[in-house]
């Protein structure tokens, strides 16, 4: 026991080194690396994140996302067992991308709103990958075709509900919310206030999402460039291609960088794969996001193989009904690439927007301070 316990000390010690040598040997391939997962978070994550996470924390919190999805809510309450209330949150998971369930949740968990278990249990079905992301910063830009992303998309959606229904099946405990005393409840603030609270919130998430991604691509340029993911790829190269084994290791590590390696030879597969597991990054993300909220994931991964698998079998299925995989990987020209998603135009008022009601909130607080 006394070895067992120094070598549990002592190994972080070790690796931690070892990283360290290989951080300074290989400073070159890790800044190349860096940069790239800066250009990443720039051009692709930040675009297609940023403003949703805002707007789908923003409804949440002012209670407006209760009032947009209220069709859904019964039905959707009934079939996952859960609140109707929480139906929101899985609406969003499936417009913002993966981030966005996990800090929904978690905002849900800090308010006394959920629980930790029913978290864990809404987390299997409420991290997924965005149409921004799949179809605009994806689909798009490497395959020069929007149908992928949709068929993609589309099999997502279905394979989330499912896995929803598959939990809803048991019988789960109390809402939280209802043995909350009305002095624990957390009382609504002025739209202003709760946009503020919003953007600030949105922009720490986003800043943990790009250090990760920023982190991520270093490390894999710097497996690269040792040697260690041509050795792993050298021993799936009896089951698949040399360069489908690279695209695979550096999908399961990264989602963006995996995809933007399957541009050279599409494979339908390895993107249901990459895109329906979210890479390593993504699951440490969500596992960072949900720290404070002591949601546990080891459901989200016992159900995420059968997510997958879901995502595969709608996928060969909307397939086959637009034509086979080679009438949906063609290229269509008339597609033109778009680095970002908003026009300028919106940007500047969006700008605009937030700055007032940064001075609003600021105003508030000095009257409110004059007062006391």
């Amino acid at each position: 026991m006394m070895i067992k316990a120094k070598a549990v000390r002592v190994i972080p010690g070790i690796l931690a080194c070892f990283a360290i040598v290989l951080a300074i040997a290989f400073s070159k391939s890790l800044a190349q690396g860096c940069l790239y997962g800066i250009q990443i978070c720039l051009n692709s994550l930040i675009p297609s994140l940023f403003f949703f996470m805002a707007l789908s924390s923003f409804l949440m919190q002012s209670g407006i996302g209760d009032k947009m999805f209220y069709p859904l809510c019964y039905p959707l309450s009934k079939m996952f067992r859960i609140e109707k209330k929480f139906v929101p949150i899985f609406c969003f998971s499936l417009l913002g991308g993966y981030p966005i369930g996990p800090k929904l949740i978690a905002d849900a968990i800090s308010k006394k709103e959920m629980s930790p278990k029913t978290g864990a249990r809404m987390l299997a079905f409420c991290v997924n990958c965005g149409p921004a992301f799949l179809i605009s910063a994806v689909s798009v830009p490497i395959f020069h075709n929007y149908r992928i992303g949709m068929i993609v998309y589309l099999s997502q959606i279905l394979s989330a509900f499912c896995i929803g229904c598959l939990l809803g099946r048991k019988k789960t405990e109390s809402p939280f919310s209802k043995v909350l005393t009305q002095n624990q409840q957390y009382a609504h603030l002025s739209f202003s206030n709760e946009f503020v609270i919003a953007v600030q919130t949105s922009v720490k998430s986003m800043a943990l999402i790009c250090a990760f991604v920023v982190a991520f691509t270093g490390i894999s340029q710097v497996l690269k460039d040792t040697g260690m993911i041509h050795a792993i790829s050298s021993l799936l190269q009896y089951v698949m291609t040399e360069e489908s084994a690279n695209c695979l290791v550096f999908g399961l590590l990264e989602v963006t960088s995996g995809c933007a390696r399957l541009s050279g030879s599409p494979s339908m597969p390895l993107f249901i794969l990459f895109t329906g597991f979210g890479g390593i990054c993504v699951h440490i993300q969500t596992k960072a996001i949900l720290n404070k909220a002591a949601v546990k994931m080891n459901l989200f991964y016992l159900l995420r193989p059968i997510y997958i698998l879901f995502s595969y079998i709608f996928s060969m299925f909307f397939i086959r009904l637009c034509g086979g995989e080679t009438a949906v990987f063609q290229a269509q020209d008339q597609i033109i690439r778009k680095n970002y998603t908003a026009s300028p135009v919106s940007s500047v008022l969006l700008i605009i927007l937030s700055i007032t009601l940064l001075l609003s909130n600021q105003k508030s607080d000095t009257i409110e301070t004059n007062q006391s």
